[in-house]
């Protein structure tokens, strides 16, 4: 690959419900009727290529957004590499999932609602702000369900503040630790008995990437997003 990458004219990106969208569209380059969805970091990578930027721009990049060692940033750029010169995205790291368009044309459209029922236990999700669009992924469709009067367990979600500091607020709150899992979420108990949970991830460092926050008797709640989860 060229140190100073360029996109392809006949590669073209779409973003729809804040994942981003690559399909091959000229004959005889993998397979036209299919389209690609690449991970958090080859998505971040692929929306600054600029024609100006280098490699080096790239691990320097990566370094400031996700607060990883400069061994993982080299070692995901050095993916995004084989992601960008073979165009064989699912042969390297940097394709999350293919899908084909006649999937794609069934997948539901982003709303400010959504409803799920999960063991007889209904979860309703109702966006909190304009630009918040929520959508079942195919992982959690067998779950969705039209929105009922009642749920056990409502939710708003919105985006997290970039001047919150999730960690620090549990910190001044008092709350204790209940359960770590490591890297993946940690459940905290504030005094007042909410439970918070914060999903993290080496990608974004010690800030989670998304709190949730329910009631004691875990019947209402909301969930905070960072906007790089939504890339």
């Amino acid at each position: 690959m060229n140190d100073t990458p360029t996109k392809a004219a006949d590669l073209v990106t779409r973003e729809i419900a804040g994942e981003t969208l690559i399909v091959p569209v000229r004959r005889g380059a993998v397979d036209i009727n299919t389209l690609y969805v690449p991970n958090v970091t080859a998505a971040h990578l692929w929306s600054h290529i600029d024609g100006k930027r280098t490699l080096t721009d790239f691990v320097e990049l990566l370094l400031r957004t996700f607060q990883i060692d400069r061994a993982t940033a080299e070692a995901d750029v050095n993916d995004f590499c084989q992601f960008a010169a073979r165009v064989r995205l699912d042969e390297c790291g940097a394709v999350e999932r293919t899908v084909t368009l006649t999937q794609a044309a069934n997948l539901p459209l982003p709303s400010t609602s959504l409803a799920y029922s999960i063991a007889g236990i209904g979860i309703r999700l109702r966006a909190a702000a304009p630009d918040v669009h929520l959508l079942a992924t195919a992982t959690r469709q067998v779950f969705a369900c039209s929105p009922g009067p009642d749920a056990e367990i409502d939710l708003t979600v919105d985006w997290m503040s970039d001047r919150t500091d999730p960690v620090a607020d549990l910190t001044t709150n008092g709350a204790q630790l209940v359960f770590d899992s490591g890297y993946l979420w940690r459940l905290y108990r504030e005094p007042a008995g909410d439970w918070v949970v914060h999903f993290i991830s080496r990608r974004f460092g010690a800030r989670p990437y998304k709190v949730a926050r329910l009631s004691p008797t875990f019947d209402r709640g909301s969930v905070q997003v960072d906007r790089r989860d939504a890339w």
